[in-house]
């Protein structure tokens, strides 16, 4: 039901998603992402990422029907490295988009991608990275309230390594320091007024 011009734009971003290759996105890669982005429309581009992360961490079905190397079969809410680049892209682009639902979902897709799984370890380290670079840049009080929710719950030394390099990000981001921005952080429960 696309428009011509709207589909090439999803394929442009999705194929855009693809090259996602590195630990963190150049400035090349975020220009041309922000710019398909804009095209497409933010509030497009936020549905459709709030409707994928929430699928992370929930089984799949397997395209082949068997174990892996050791004989092991795999879990099926994990990712497969197929697919890995692409989500990481579109991850990537929520750290451009303001959205009020978006660090809810990738603080959320976080959680789920650093889950350990038995005899495997972190469920998706890579996208969960992603996630964090996200939030980080997101530079918005929701983002910087889910860091401070994986701070807390981060079990994993490499992990907690990587959460506490976002939030040093997003304190360099916002100007603030770390204790001040684990203040904002803080949910007020709606006990902000007198009495």
């Amino acid at each position: 039901t696309m428009s011509e011009s709207t589909r090439a734009a999803w394929h442009a971003l999705l194929i855009h998603c693809t090259l996602a290759r590195a630990s963190k996105p150049s400035a090349a890669w975020i220009k041309d992402a922000r710019s398909i982005v804009e095209e497409i429309g933010s509030p497009s581009v936020s549905q459709l990422l709030v409707a994928v992360l929430g699928e992370i961490g929930k089984p799949g079905t397997p395209a082949h029907d068997h174990g892996n190397a050791l004989g092991f079969t795999p879990d099926p809410t994990q990712i497969h490295e197929a697919h890995s680049d692409l989500l990481r892209g579109l991850v990537w682009c929520g750290g451009l988009v303001e959205d009020a639902a978006l660090p809810s979902a990738i603080g959320s897709a976080a959680d789920a991608c650093f889950k350990k799984l038995p005899g495997i370890g972190p469920r998706a380290p890579k996208i969960g990275n992603a996630c964090l670079w996200a939030l980080s840049h997101a530079s918005s009080e929701a983002a910087i309230a889910q860091l401070s929710r994986l701070k807390t719950r981060a079990k994993h030394a490499s992990i907690k390594t990587q959460v506490a390099k976002a939030f040093g990000t997003a304190a360099e981001k916002t100007g603030l320091s770390l204790a001040d921005l684990e203040e904002v952080a803080v949910p007020t429960c709606g006990m902000t007024a007198l009495g």
